[in-house]
């Protein structure tokens, strides 16, 4: 349910090998409609707008790797199938899971307020209060009544292939010129955002690995090798 840990299955499977990977993937417009309301002030700026699109392509490509060695651990669901057919999507589910479907899986709204963290004030999160409703198959293209003609085509002219690939067809035909330089600038930045970001975890990772060596030499339960002192 925590959508980046589908950039983390190979550390998730390694832990956990019989684990099973449920990947939900939505219409990018919905998708980033969605992160910007839920997660910033709501402020749809032509960068935010980019960045969800591409974070979108990120979690797709996750799913083009996995579909060249298909795997029965893995289950792609679309939102779209989800919110319009509940039902028979949670059967699925729950078939691939290995479990019994009970109706009353249908009826999470009337218990979920109490698996959900709350705010400090002990209110449930705004962008939460979905969670408190039946399901509603509206929220399948609820983006249109959000974003602008502009936003999509912006949003298309980024995951144009993608979408297609996934059988999400663009509103807008044709490449976008009057968008074409944006969003070629808006590439560079994110280019150089990622190598910061790759570079900067790395450095982590090899940072806490040679944490974790000197707390292990301090204990006593590992010593590097080296030359043996003199008797």
């Amino acid at each position: 349910k925590t959508p980046s840990h589908i950039f983390r299955l190979a550390a998730i499977r390694s832990c956990f090998p019989q684990s099973r990977v449920i990947h939900m993937i939505r219409d990018p417009r919905g998708t980033v409609c969605s992160t910007i309301q839920a997660f910033t002030d709501g402020a749809f700026t032509d960068w935010r707008i980019y960045v969800a699109a591409r974070y979108w392509s990120r979690a797709v490509r996750v799913h083009q790797l996995e579909m060249k060695e298909p795997s029965p651990s893995y289950l792609l669901v679309r939102h779209e199938q989800f919110v319009t057919s509940p039902e028979s999507t949670l059967k699925d589910v729950c078939a691939f899971l290995g479990l019994e479907y009970v109706p009353d899986l249908l009826k999470f709204h009337k218990t979920a307020a109490q698996f959900m963290r709350k705010t400090s004030s002990g209110e449930l999160p705004t962008r939460h209060a979905l969670t408190l409703k039946p399901m509603d198959a509206s929220r399948a293209e609820a983006w249109r009544k959000v974003l602008s003609p502009r936003q999509i085509r912006l949003i298309e002219s980024v995951v144009r292939d993608e979408m297609r690939s996934l059988g999400y067809e663009p509103d807008c035909e044709g490449e976008d010129t009057a968008l074409k330089g944006q969003v070629a600038y808006y590439s560079a930045m994110w280019t150089m955002s990622e190598t910061r970001r790759v570079a900067l975890r790395e450095a982590k990772a090899r940072y806490w690995a040679m944490q974790r060596m000197m707390e292990l030499g301090e204990s006593g339960s590992w010593r590097p090798e080296g030359p043996a002192k003199a008797a």
